[in-house]
C-alpha cells in the first residue's frame, strides 16, 4: 500500500477504498472513484464529491512489478500448502 501511495500520489482515503474491480490487470490502469473514512468507529465508503475527482491512472512500472512479485509469492505459498496436504477451501 505504501508503494501505491508514493508512486501514484493518491490520498490514503482513496487507496483504502480501492477494490480489485478498480484495477484493470490487462492495461495496468486503476480507476479511483470513491474514498473511505472512519465515522464513529465504522468504515464509511462514499463516492467522490466531484466528477473531476473520479479518474483513471496508469500505474507505474514499479507498482506493476511489485504486484507481479506478490502474486508469484502467493502462488508459491498456495502450492506449498497443497503439497503439504492443507486444503485451501
Amino acid at each position: 500500500m505504501f508503494l501505491l501511495l508514493v508512486a501514484t500520489s493518491l490520498r490514503l482515503s482513496e487507496v483504502l477504498a480501492l477494490q480489485w474491480a478498480n484495477l484493470d490487470f490487462r492495461t495496468g490502469q486503476l480507476t479511483v472513484g470513491r474514498s473511505a473514512q472512519r465515522v464513529c468507529g465504522q468504515w464509511v465508503f462514499s463516492e467522490m464529491k466531484t466528477r473531476s475527482s473520479v479518474r483513471t491512472i496508469t500505474l507505474p512500472d514499479e507498482v506493476l512489478a511489485e504486484r507481479d512479485a506478490t502474486k508469484s509469492v502467493r502462488q508459491k505459498c498456495a502450492c506449498a500448502l497443497v503439497r503439504s496436504g492443507i486444503s485451501l477451501a
